[in-house]
């Protein structure tokens, strides 16, 4: 805009000079032009650009050019990533819902897993277990034929007993038709568990389901309000995850 009106300006000058004095008429339009000094255009874009890039670094911001900066001036659609964004990026075990004797025996299991959840399961289970015996040493049981699968869960043995422990699709495969998740009493601790927007672990016992244990990415600190910054100052705020 700076440019097209500075060049319609001098022009405009040149014109009306040419009909009062030509001979000054050439020395008029080339005075605005150093008047309004291209250059500074010239320089103070990319200045401008270089600072914000470095400001936007100093908050851990990658921008990928400058021109995000013309785009972000106005309102639009801004898409957001979820895990390690919108979250902190680091599985917790939240909730356990069913008897608390059998998590000395899926901790035992994931033990052997370097998945995120099993890890978000190890941690609580063994603050869970050294808190509810604080003067006794914890000594997790020994857990055998550990095979973790890729479709969402992992399998094992301790002291004689079979477990399954995973998602629904994984562990309903191994759980007595009888005891199937829908009609389970742990049904109501799985609709608690969605509804708080955490992930349920279902944990199977020699084909019966025994617990179910809910664990989540935690949101990160202040989102909620940068998300309601963004949606005042007109954007339309969406999750890519």
């Amino acid at each position: 805009y700076f440019v097209v009106v500075v060049m319609l300006l001098a022009m405009a000058t040149l014109i009306a000079w040419l009909f009062q004095r030509p001979e000054v008429a050439v020395d008029r339009a080339v005075a605005l032009l150093i008047v309004a000094c291209p250059c500074a255009l010239a320089l103070a874009t990319p200045l401008a650009i270089s600072v914000g890039l470095s400001r936007a670094a100093g908050r851990h911001l990658l921008v990928k050019s400058g021109d995000v900066f013309q785009r972000l001036s106005r309102p639009g659609m801004i898409w957001l990533d979820k895990t390690g964004t919108l979250t902190q990026g680091q599985m917790q075990l939240k909730h356990w819902y069913g008897p608390k004797q059998w998590q000395a025996d899926v901790l035992a299991i994931q033990s052997h897993s370097d998945h995120p959840i099993a890890k978000a399961m190890v941690k609580q289970l063994q603050q869970w277990l050294s808190e509810s015996e604080p003067e006794t040493p914890l000594v997790a049981p020994v857990a055998t034929e550990v095979q973790q699968s890729p479709l969402g869960g992992i399998l094992g043995t301790v002291n004689g007993a079979r477990y399954t422990i995973g998602n629904e699709a994984f562990t309903q495969a191994e759980t007595l038709p009888a005891d199937a998740h829908g009609d389970h009493p742990l049904t109501t601790a799985t609709e608690e568990i969605l509804k708080q927007g955490l992930s349920p672990i279902y944990i199977v016992r020699q084909n019966v389901l025994v617990a179910v244990a809910a664990v989540g990415d935690p949101i990160r600190p202040g989102v909620e309000q940068a998300v309601q910054q963004l949606q005042q100052r007109g954007w339309s705020v969406g999750i890519l995850s």
